[in-house]
């Protein structure tokens, strides 16, 4: 969430990292995504951020991607 959060604009930034402390972090960053309207972005954002992870697991683990 922060490093979509920075990969926003300045003020879109400032929002979304302020969201994501404290008790609630990801309730009130969805809410801020929401109002902000970036859900989509958020999501893509997200499933490619996973998809990275993922690769890097299987590459550690020298198991091929079919």
């Amino acid at each position: 969430m922060e490093r979509f959060a920075q990969s926003q604009g300045p003020a879109l930034a400032e929002e979304l990292g302020d969201a994501v402390h404290g008790r609630g972090a990801f309730r009130h960053f969805k809410a801020v995504v929401r109002r902000r309207g970036v859900e989509q972005q958020w999501y893509q954002f997200r499933d490619e951020h996973y998809a990275q992870v993922a690769r890097d697991w299987l590459r550690g683990h020298e198991i091929e991607l079919e």
